[in-house]
């Protein structure tokens, strides 16, 4: 998990505590960014800097299979479909075909992510003690759910993953395109 994103759910969970508590919240983007520091200075002086880093090395595993798969999915698109047309692999892509492909790419790259994404909260919600292990808590979630349970939020996480892989590749990509041309 990353420093910011941990204390995004630190945050999160402190106003849906409060919430509940008084029966709902109202606050602005001020105050809700002065709680987010005083929570995540406490959270810094109780203890330490090493509390930003926890589950660090897991969100790293779980973005390189992210976006990993998605480029090498993409790649491997893009010359299935130079394949299939009988195109020269040296022909540029049109707009219309860079997005299809990116977005094709971000909505396979699911069927390799999702496993993962969906262990990672059921993980973090388990928390990990001496006698639970990952397997253990794993195993724990099957007997109860079936393997269906890794594949929970599949279509709408399909569409987020296209979307975004679109955005990502071929979107910033036109940008970069306008700064190259003014600079």
């Amino acid at each position: 998990m990353s420093p910011i994103l941990l204390a995004r759910t630190r945050v999160n969970q402190y106003l849906t505590e409060r919430a509940a508590a008084e029966g709902h919240i109202k606050t602005s983007f001020f105050r809700e960014m002065s709680i987010s520091m005083s929570i995540l200075n406490k959270e810094l002086h109780a203890k330490g800097i090493s509390t930003l880093f926890i589950g660090m090395p897991a969100m790293v595993f779980k973005r390189s299979i992210d976006w990993g798969s998605r480029f090498l999915l993409m790649r491997w698109l893009r010359h299935a479909y130079f394949d299939y047309n009988g195109f020269d692999s040296k022909r540029k892509l049109n707009d219309m075909e860079e997005l299809a492909i990116a977005f094709g790419g971000g909505t396979l790259s699911v069927f390799v992510t999702m496993p993962i994404d969906r262990l990672m909260p059921i993980l973090q919600a388990a928390g990990r003690t001496k006698d639970a292990t990952i397997w253990s808590i794993t195993i724990q979630k099957f007997r109860a759910e079936g393997l269906g349970t890794l594949q929970r939020g599949l279509v709408f996480r399909t569409i987020h993953c296209g979307w975004h892989t679109s955005f990502a590749i071929f979107l910033s990509q036109k940008i970069y395109n306008i700064i190259d041309q003014k600079i």
